[in-house]
Parts: C-alpha cells; structure tokens; sequence
C-alpha cells in the first residue's frame, strides 16, 4: 500500500539522520527504544497533519454552504467540530456567517 510504503521511507530517512547526527555527537548507534521513540512522534505528526486537513475541508464545505460535503466529511471522517480556526471561529460558525443556515 502506497501510504505504508511512503510512512516507512519517512521513518527509516529519519532513523538515518538521528543516527548520523547520534555519531557526530559521540552516540552509539541508535537503539530500538530511539526508534520506537521516533516512530511515534512521526506518527503523531502525520496524524496531526491529517486532522488539520480535515479540519480544513469541513471549514470550506462550511464557509461555500455545499451541505453535500459537510455531510459525507461527518459521516466519513474522524473531525473534530468544535475545533476553531486561526482565529477560533468554528466550522459552524463560518457556515452562518456566511448564511448559510441549511448546515
């Protein structure tokens, strides 16, 4: 699966810079719990990434008025509603000022 496969380039690039930059540091060679540790903070970056783009896309489909989309993006994705945007304006919020009130 292509996700899988770019999720693991990322990590193993990443496993060789923490390891080059390790050894130029007098390290050892990176352990498994080095690993493990870097593993999970990549993944926590991917899957905040992939809430912000959700978010994003439920804020568009709000401010535009296509209920279509906030529909299939509730019902489809993991989003959070009462997330708020850089200036804490929440999706809903965006819908209505913009009068859309159908959503």
């Amino acid at each position: 699966d292509r996700r899988s496969s770019r999720v693991s380039a990322v990590s193993d690039s990443m496993f060789e810079t923490m390891s080059t930059e390790g050894e130029e540091h007098g390290a050892t060679k990176d352990t498994s719990l080095d690993q493990d540790s870097a593993l999970d903070s990549a993944v926590a970056d991917v899957r905040e990434r992939r809430a912000d783009i959700q978010h994003m896309r439920l804020c568009l489909a709000c401010s535009s008025g296509n209920a279509k989309d906030v529909q299939r993006i509730l019902l489809n994705q993991h989003t959070d509603v009462n997330r708020g945007d850089s200036q804490s304006r929440r999706a809903l919020h965006l819908a209505a000022c913009g009068g859309h009130t159908e959503i």
